[in-house]
């Protein structure tokens, strides 16, 4: 038996993926073929898409995230996300064959919690999320079967041109020109990034000099349209062990030096402020005028 609703494709020859139900396998027209993991993902990362032997982010970084989120403190942001996207879905109307992809989904936080805030939502709606990362993407399958998750690349994800209604990333870098291909012409793709003083207090300790620049939101006008943003600040008050979990789960753990590292796991306590930004584009019509 196959399964036809898949929205994947090969990323050796970009024919469409078919689920086949008793191998447990996806494969193409072509015979390419791709198991799917005892915990329910699939990895679509091909040897000459790989920058090294395990790329994404390790296991020590995947834990210290779950570890992090689990405890509530990204818990406004993904509610806003899903709040934003809700809001589209009812302005969209009822349709059927709903497609959501998270680029970049990591443990599949921010997915699964999406998916249970328009769990009431009477659309059909497919979750689907892409990271680099197989240690991440393992613990996302495991912990949601609803959501179909696969290892890939965000430069060359493997999904069909034109297949998604609502793309969003939170934090990972991305390439327009390929969420702009697998976006729906009435499609929108989200885009969270930090102001300029998201975890400021942490950043001081760890770096004898601070750069502050805001991430600008970029996107071709060929492309897209920035319809709207919404701006997240707040503080969050933390022990040493969140402290630990923070600091490794971000890119700064490997920025910065040993003894400020050390200098930070000294604080029994510190309050760090959230400052994020969610962009919010619709793709251009390719008919209109300029």
């Amino acid at each position: 038996m196959l399964d036809k609703n898949s929205i994947m494709y090969c990323p050796i020859c970009k024919e469409e993926l078919y689920k086949e139900s008793e191998n447990k396998i996806y494969k193409c027209k072509n015979n390419h073929s791709y198991d799917i993991a005892k915990q329910g993902y699939v990895n679509l990362l091909i040897s000459n898409q790989k920058n090294s032997k395990n790329p994404g982010d390790s296991k020590e970084m995947v834990l210290a995230r779950i570890d992090f989120l689990s405890r509530g403190f990204y818990k406004k942001i993904s509610e806003e996300i899903s709040r934003v996207i809700g809001k589209y879905l009812n302005e969209k109307g009822t349709e059927s064959n709903i497609n959501i992809l998270d680029v970049g989904c990591g443990e599949g936080y921010y997915l699964s919690n999406l998916k249970e805030s328009l769990k009431d939502n009477n659309t059909d709606i497919s979750y689907y999320g892409i990271d680099v990362s197989k240690e991440a993407v393992k613990y996302a399958a495991r912990n949601d079967k609803e959501c179909i998750f696969s290892v890939g690349t965000n430069y060359h994800l493997p999904i069909k041109n034109e297949s998604c209604d609502i793309v969003f990333s939170v934090f990972s870098p991305i390439d327009i020109d390929e969420v702009d291909r697998v976006l729906k012409h009435d499609g929108i793709f989200l885009r969270v990034l930090p102001r300029v003083n998201h975890l400021i207090e942490l950043r001081d300790i760890i770096y004898d000099d601070v750069k502050i620049k805001d991430k600008v939101y970029k996107v071709d006008e060929n492309k897209g349209k920035y319809i709207d943003e919404v701006n997240i600040t707040y503080k969050m008050d933390l022990n040493s062990e969140e402290i630990d979990s923070l600091l490794k789960m971000t890119p700064h753990y490997w920025k910065s030096n040993k003894e400020n590292k050390e200098k930070l796991l000294k604080y029994n306590e510190l309050s760090i402020t959230v400052d994020m930004r969610i962009g919010v584009f619709s793709k251009k019509d390719k008919t209109e005028k300029e």
